[in-house]
């Protein structure tokens, strides 16, 4: 009979398939992925202006 964790990676092997390491580039195949994407636009835009915000804000109390 085989250990429990013989089972164990068995059974996870067939849930999750086999574990591989990730390409060291992986990413890059996301670059440009919401290129033109309206929604994704939006989102930068709010980040920018919440940023600029914070910078202001930090601006303004470091002159007090």
């Amino acid at each position: 009979m085989s250990s429990i964790e013989d089972r164990v990676a068995k059974l996870e092997k067939a849930v999750f398939g086999p574990v591989s390491e990730p390409a060291r580039d992986e990413w890059q195949s996301t670059v440009g992925m919401f290129r033109g994407d309206p929604v994704m636009k939006e989102i930068l835009d709010d980040a920018r202006d919440v940023r600029e915000r914070e910078r202001e804000e930090a601006r303004s109390d470091k002159g007090e």
